[in-house]
């Protein structure tokens, strides 16, 4: 059973671009109808991080600013991963005045190595808005690429 949920979440992992954080599980145990079965197989293997330990697919990497939050990845090379898949176009709104509704949450390029990270290890951007998603959900699918503040 474990070996079957390890092949799944390798396979939520690729799909979600090679790398998701400790903090995201959720998605991948929600992601599935058989979440609470996946959840309880890597509680009977002694948690996540010894469940890693026993696949040569992934590894758990531990943050550098918070030991409790890290980040699951795929191993070996880039070579395993599928090509990126190509950005649509999205095309502009019928209704050129900008709705809240309309608006999408969209990451910043690559944040500065140097980048204050909060203890869920999201950025500290003091002078940017409060992330919306943070703010309502305590996540943020964004992680260290959000353009907005997670205070």
């Amino acid at each position: 059973e474990l070996a079957d949920v390890l092949l799944r979440l390798h396979a939520h992992v690729v799909a979600s671009g090679g790398s998701i954080s400790s903090t995201d599980i959720g998605l991948f145990y929600s992601s599935s109808a058989d979440g609470p079965a996946c959840k309880e197989a890597f509680k009977k293997a002694g948690g996540l991080k010894k469940a890693l330990t026993r696949t040569d697919k992934l590894v758990y990497v531990t943050s550098e600013h918070n030991p409790d939050l890290g980040t699951i990845e795929v191993r070996g090379s880039d070579a395993a991963l599928p090509p990126p898949r190509p950005q649509q176009q999205q095309r502009p709104a019928a209704n050129p005045k900008p709705d809240s509704s309309q608006k999408q949450h969209r990451p910043s390029t690559n944040p500065p190595p140097t980048l204050p990270l909060n203890s869920f290890s999201l950025p500290l951007r003091p002078d940017a808005k409060a992330c919306p998603q943070w703010l309502k959900y305590r996540r943020c699918d964004f992680g260290v690429k959000c353009k907005y503040d997670h205070p």
